[in-house]
């Protein structure tokens, strides 16, 4: 009953959406540099310092502040949707999941070789000799692939998923794609609170 009091004394809806997402980004950026703190000081003695340049590491950083901010853009608009805690930590829980796994899928779809070398056997089982190259049926090409680039840019799951294996392409559009997710996310979550009948 905490918002329908907020409401009942004179509180606009869509100021108590933006006190609850700025919430939920300071929460992200605090775990965030938590985890910062923790992978440093266990890292650095173990495995010694970056081996990337301060500059790379800093768009890194962004970039991932970046993709904390889009999914709490996501989760905050889950959240104030509904008045069921319980529900709504599993939808974001199950949403977190799937946008990783879609990050996954997408990323080894992306990777897939284009041929296979080939190989002759003898009867003994030992390679003879390098055959032709075998084209892979998986791979992608054409318009799929770039539809499916786009979706590994542009999800939250695959930006995550770049990042964790450093193989970021485009810093500057992976920065606009989460923006984008943000202020969407937000616009459609405060719209959907402003006619969300609170009882």
């Amino acid at each position: 009953g905490v918002i329908r009091n907020k409401i009942t004394v004179g509180h606009r809806r869509i100021v108590l959406y933006i006190v609850n997402l700025i919430t939920s980004m300071a929460v992200a950026l605090i775990l965030m540099v938590a985890f910062f703190i923790v992978y440093l000081a266990v890292g650095i003695p173990l495995l010694g310092t970056f081996q990337m340049s301060l500059k790379t590491a800093a768009v890194y950083i962004a970039i991932i502040l970046a993709v904390c901010f889009a999914f709490s853009g996501i989760f905050t608009m889950i959240c104030m949707g509904s008045a069921n805690k319980a529900a709504v930590a599993a939808a974001c829980v199950l949403c977190a999941v799937l946008l990783l796994l879609a990050g996954v899928y997408l990323a080894s779809l992306l990777q897939a070789p284009e041929l296979y070398p080939g190989y002759s056997f003898n009867a003994g089982g030992e390679i003879t000799d390098l055959q032709e190259a075998i084209p892979n049926p998986y791979y992608l090409s054409g318009a799929k692939r770039e539809i499916c680039q786009f979706f590994y840019d542009f999800l939250p799951g695959g930006q995550a998923v770049q990042c964790a294996s450093a193989q970021v392409q485009n810093p500057l559009k992976l920065l606009v794609y989460s923006g984008i997710t943000f202020f969407f996310t937000s616009f459609l979550g405060a719209t959907i609170f402003q006619q969300k009948n609170i009882r």
